[in-house]
């Protein structure tokens, strides 16, 4: 019997290309679809305006923008795996306070600042430094894939939005916070 040669093994950057994907898309998902849809159950129940609500998401995009240089200098230093591990395990935290908060100031500060700068350097910093470092030639084929990841999140505004119409806007926090768990942790 004849010996076929050796059996071609997946290149490993493309594993690192679907760990930026899904923390991406983990990331994507707390502040633009999937916060669509909760943000008029969290206004009826703490009793805040949709402008007081969407102030947080100004704040976290104003933070994590402030941020990205310091992120990047991080990232070079220490390495993108460990800077993205600690990064999405601060984003699980943070989707888990939020899902807790009682009064706005806390609601800023959780969803502005540990949302804004973990959500910052998982979709903007992290995840393409990671990719660009193992593909050479074929960086214009990657990048894509990965930004590619801010419209996947969609997929995630159906479960947000059935958990929050049956179980309470928190609940819906809290299956954010475990999916950044299962998606942005684990890879």
């Amino acid at each position: 019997m004849r010996n076929a040669g050796p059996k071609r093994r997946i290149y490993w950057g493309w594993y690192v290309v679907a760990a930026a994907f899904l923390t991406g898309f983990v990331a994507s998902s707390t502040a633009s679809f999937a916060f669509s849809v909760i943000v008029v159950p969290m206004s009826t129940d703490l009793g805040w305006s949709r402008t007081q609500l969407f102030l947080g998401v100004t704040l976290a995009g104003t933070g994590g923008g402030l941020a990205a240089p310091v992120l990047g200098r991080l990232v070079d230093k220490y390495g993108a795996r460990y800077i993205m591990t600690v990064s999405a395990c601060v984003l699980a935290v943070s989707l888990f306070l939020v899902s807790q908060v009682r009064d706005l100031w806390q609601y800023y500060l959780v969803f502005g600042l540990g949302l804004g700068i973990s959500r910052s350097l998982l979709q903007s910093v992290g995840g393409p430094a990671a990719v660009v470092n193992w593909f050479i030639k074929k960086r214009n084929r990657v990048l894509p894939i990965i930004s590619a990841s801010t419209p996947a999140s969609v997929l995630m505004t159906l479960p947000v939005a059935f958990l929050a119409s049956q179980y309470g806007w928190r609940s819906s926090w809290i299956l954010l916070g475990v999916t950044t768990l299962v998606l942005g942790v684990l890879p």
